[in-house]
């Protein structure tokens, strides 16, 4: 899928880099929170927005994605986003609701997909980053039974080195005979 557009570069989806583009790399919801701290007069601390789940009503979505909040109405109707609400139907846009609509809209409006196209691009990113999630999963699988693997031949190694072999005699702690059953010291 490539597009072409008068001054603008060659862009193919393929080029995209779909873990940032999902996380918001095109610009994340924290940024909105740093400028806010920022306005304050603060210096941002990092731990400030880290693990701090944001949610938005949409004219506040609305703003942040500089789109029409009739859109995001349009978008949630045909199923591209699915945002949370509250007891009184509030839409309620979390972070990953944001960087999924900064998504959205990047593929209409610099790719020129229609709607049905987002549609199945993003169903498609969403099987990819799953896929790469399993072989990520199986991957450390593998390495975790490799180093069981390692772990235990060294085990059974050092078992091996300290069992006595055939046709030796059994020395007891002391280095004179084992106590043997049925046999007395005379």
């Amino acid at each position: 899928m490539t597009t072409e557009r008068p001054g603008k570069s060659r862009i193919t989806f393929r080029d995209l880099d779909l873990e940032a583009l999902w996380k918001g790399a095109m610009g994340g919801g924290s940024v909105v929170r740093r400028e806010s701290v920022e306005a304050r007069g603060q210096e941002p601390e990092e731990e400030e927005w880290n693990g701090i789940e944001g949610v938005y009503i949409i004219s506040v979505a609305a703003r942040i994605l500089e789109m029409h909040p009739q859109t995001l109405r349009k978008y949630e109707r045909i199923g591209l986003v699915r945002p949370s609400r509250t007891v009184g139907r509030l839409r309620l846009y979390s972070d990953d609701d944001i960087s999924k609509l900064r998504l959205i809209k990047y593929l209409v409006g610099e790719l020129r997909l229609n709607l049905a196209g987002v549609d199945m691009a993003v169903a498609l990113a969403d099987r990819i980053l799953a896929m790469r999630r399993q072989v990520a999963e199986v991957q450390q699988a593998r390495a975790l039974r490799s180093l069981v693997q390692g772990m235990l031949e060294d085990m059974l190694g050092i078992l091996n080195a300290q069992a006595p072999q055939p046709g030796q005699a059994n020395k007891n702690s002391m280095g004179g005979p084992a106590d043997v059953p049925g046999e007395r010291g005379a």
